[in-house]
């Protein structure tokens, strides 16, 4: 007979799942509104680029900072904390008239959304020990629906007449409720430590074994690839004549393919860790980055935003649960080699393609040199599925 869950587990689960929901609408945010954020600001692509760069830059930095402050602090503490101060981020972003004043609240945001990711896959890691590995899956699951609500609640907003920063306020608001919510009925955590001989002894090991060089570099053409897709999308289709309507609707179906593929992989992990299933997923990302950059027409952009979503949703997961696998005893390394990954590859994609966009002209040329990436994610995610073959 199952055990019955804990109401502190049913707590901790509902607190965690909401946060992450909210946390995915604002992951893909700024894509969603960047073409409103260039024409307020008058931002060349280029420094429309480096501002996402700060962006992703600023979750690394909200990643290590977690880390520090788990140390010190309880975890349940360190979450309300960072959803009180996202709560007066938003609330500033709706009122800061340049992008001087805009950019530290906008990076501010990054680091909270860093440590509160960080924090909340510990605290599901600790109350989940014997479910952890199907718990974080439906996180992710979970942040993926959020995603798709971003470019949602905007086209909502547009077409009720609102002015583009209204969804800043809005995002005040929920994370206002969410901050209290959490002080209410989020359980008191104990404090836990780790030595620094621990911790040095799980982040030491890279560039020691080659299937982690071959992981990083999955993880920095997925990265690129994926975060070309967030950034740029709702450009990429204005630069092709397609309406707002349109340009928001694709990027909602491309994260509702990212949705599907990540539901599958809760339920049949362990057939999609085979690679020879994952190479066709990537397949399917690559001819769906060929449909819609060559392909005419709304029905282009439809099939080939929901291909490359299906396609490289659930290659994050697939490629850690296969390095964890090979090695268990290096599941910390693996797990910081790939996000460290995917972290350059999302450098690459905002700065490299804005600079790459004010040199060929506009968007829609630069984002056309997406698709060498997928080409060298599906060689590179070969070669480590080949390294990690038993």
């Amino acid at each position: 007979m199952r055990k019955k869950m804990p109401r502190s587990q049913y707590l901790i689960m509902l607190s965690v799942a909401c946060a992450f929901c909210l946390w995915g609408a604002v992951g893909v945010l700024t894509g969603a509104l960047l073409p409103d954020i260039r024409n307020t600001f008058s931002l060349s692509a280029t420094q429309a680029g480096l501002l996402i760069g700060v962006w992703s830059g600023s979750f690394v930095v909200g990643s290590w900072l977690s880390a520090r402050c788990a140390q010190i602090f309880r975890l349940n503490t360190i979450f309300v904390v960072a959803s009180s101060v996202t709560f007066v981020a938003f609330a500033a972003l709706f009122v800061m008239p340049s992008i001087l004043l805009f950019s530290p609240a906008f990076v501010l945001i990054g680091i909270m959304m860093g440590v509160s990711v960080t924090i909340g896959h510990s605290l599901i890691g600790e109350s989940f020990p014997e479910r952890r590995t199907a718990m974080l899956s439906a996180l992710d699951v979970l942040f993926t629906l959020g995603s798709i609500c971003a470019p949602l609640g905007v086209l909502a907003l547009s077409l009720g007449g609102f002015e583009w920063r209204t969804y800043y306020l809005v995002l005040s608001g929920v994370f206002a409720l969410l901050a209290v919510g959490l002080t209410i009925f989020l359980p008191r955590m104990p404090l836990a430590k780790k030595s620094q001989e621990d911790a040095k002894a799980e982040t030491s090991g890279f560039l020691k074994d080659p299937y982690l060089v071959l992981l990083g570099m999955t993880g920095l053409f997925l990265g690129t690839v994926e975060w070309a897709q967030n950034s740029w999308i709702v450009s990429f289709a204005l630069a092709e004549n397609e309406t707002y309507v349109t340009a928001q609707l694709a990027f909602a179906i491309y994260l509702s393919g990212m949705l599907v593929a990540r539901i599958l992989t809760v339920f049949i992990a362990e057939r999609l860790q085979i690679g020879r299933a994952s190479l066709h997923l990537l397949s399917l990302a690559l001819l769906g980055n060929v449909i819609l950059i060559y392909g005419p027409g709304i029905w282009s952009m439809i099939t080939g935003n929901f291909l490359i979503g299906f396609g490289i949703g659930a290659i994050f997961p697939i490629a850690l649960g296969r390095a964890m696998d090979f090695a268990p005893g290096k599941a910390a390394v693996a797990s910081a080699t790939l996000l460290m990954g995917v972290i350059a590859g999302s450098q690459i994609a905002a700065v490299f393609l804005g600079w790459l966009a004010d040199q060929l002209g506009g968007v829609g040329m630069a984002f056309k040199m997406t698709t060498p990436f997928f080409i060298l994610l599906l060689i590179s995610f070969a070669l480590f599925t080949r390294k990690t073959a038993r």
